[in-house]
């Protein structure tokens, strides 16, 4: 029987074999896949369950060495996954083997017929190899799952607590920022599906937000979750939504996706005037450098109830003008100038932690650096650092703010 057979790619060679077991109670079938770090098969690396696509969604790294006789005997139960619907019969006596490399082009086929008692022991093997798949699959997820919701909750309230004490809703050193406060209370109290908060890094796009979450008596994980998406390809950012489809959903330095029709496309559909908005999984180019394959646990599409709150480094004018039809759009920008007279006003409520009077020293050597030198590099995360050196190095910490500033 003449097998065609294409070659994995993969960045480090490793040899494997695939076999299907049929579970006859369910009439279900489970593919797996045996890896190892040699040809010979004698040096086990993984063992992999695959879902139906041949997606590894449950795996286990060996930590010891097989031997190789019973390794081999292990490996008598592999198939082929690309010819399964022509191999697996209903025979249920026969398993076809089947060994594909990363360098070898051959392919190695042979049939092997074992009895009825053969047949329990293999399925008796596979079933206890699919229980500890799934004990140790439903045990990382567990563990994911209870790291995640602790960043999302406690962490995110200890920061909040932290950045806010001792601030109140209308307090008037945020006056200025009122503008900026009322769009973002407009996506998460009214009407807006969605804003745009464009402007440059430290211009407290993401302290305004958090600040209007928090005064909104919003929960962190329950209500509404931050994401960094500067890196978030296609395939992340459509898990994303489905899994806080009925949150808020702020994406933190959302710059790159952005830049990718796909996930524009994506943010369209979020944002549709429609009563009821349906977000489906793009069809993209395999060509494309980047994750273009849907999550296997995810729907095609789905019915999406949350907002989006989107804090971008792009201005607006770059931004994709259907897009922009249908978000309102803000752009925060400030001189040092302006963010001197904002550090002014703001010294009582930022950074709580550092007494006023290091913060006015600071303050005060920073409006003597602007005033011999407009064109110093001054914003709100750049002051942090200078409250850093003040702190950390209160010798030398004057030289490393003119540093910090670009003076």
């Amino acid at each position: 029987m003449a097998i065609k057979s294409t070659p994995i790619r993969v960045e480090k060679t490793y040899y494997g074999k695939f076999f299907v077991k049929r579970i006859y109670l369910t009439n279900t079938k489970k593919w797996i896949r045996i890896c190892a770090k040699n040809k010979g098969m004698t040096s086990l690396f993984s063992i992999d369950l695959l879902n139906k696509r041949l997606e590894p969604i449950k795996g286990l790294k060996s930590k010891i060495k097989i031997e190789p006789k019973a390794l081999a005997k292990m490996l008598k139960l592999m198939d082929n996954p690309s010819f399964v619907k022509r191999a697996l019969k209903e025979d249920k006596t026969k398993i076809y083997s089947f060994l594909i490399t990363a360098s070898v082009k051959k392919t190695l086929f042979k049939v092997l017929k074992f009895g009825r008692r053969t047949n329990y022991y293999i399925d008796y093997f596979l079933t206890l190899l699919d229980s500890i798949f799934i004990i140790r699959y439903f045990s990382t997820q567990t563990i994911y799952w209870l790291k995640k919701k602790q960043a999302e909750t406690s962490v995110e309230k200890s920061i909040n607590d932290s950045l806010f004490q001792g601030q109140s809703e209308d307090d008037p050193a945020y006056i200025r920022y009122t503008n900026t406060i009322n769009f973002i209370k407009q996506t998460v109290k009214g009407p807006f599906p969605a804003i745009i908060v464009s402007g440059p890094p430290g211009t407290s796009k993401t302290y305004l937000t958090r600040r209007t979450l928090h005064f909104s008596k919003l929960k962190p994980g329950s209500d509404y979750t931050i994401e960094k998406g500067a890196a978030m390809d296609l395939a992340s950012f459509y898990s994303l939504i489905y899994n806080n489809r009925t949150k808020i959903i702020v994406l933190d330095d959302f710059d790159s996706p952005l830049q990718d029709p796909n996930c524009v496309n994506l943010l369209k559909s979020m944002t549709d005037s429609y009563k009821k908005k349906i977000v489906s999984f793009p069809q993209v180019s395999k060509s494309s450098g980047r994750s273009n394959s849907k999550p296997y646990n995810i729907p095609e599409k789905f019915e999406y109830k949350g907002k989006v709150i989107i804090l971008t480094n792009i201005a607006i004018k770059s931004l994709d003008d259907s897009l922009l039809s249908r978000v309102p759009s803000i752009e925060i920008a400030y001189n040092a100038k302006d963010v001197l007279q904002n550090l002014k006003d703001l010294k009582d409520s930022i950074y709580p932690e550092v007494s006023s009077k290091i913060k006015m020293e600071v303050l005060n050597y920073l409006v003597t650096l602007y005033e011999n030198n407009n064109n110093i590099k001054l914003n709100f995360r750049s002051f942090q650092l200078c409250l850093d050196a003040r702190l950390a190095m209160p010798n030398v910490w004057k030289p490393m703010t003119k540093t910090i500033v670009r003076y």
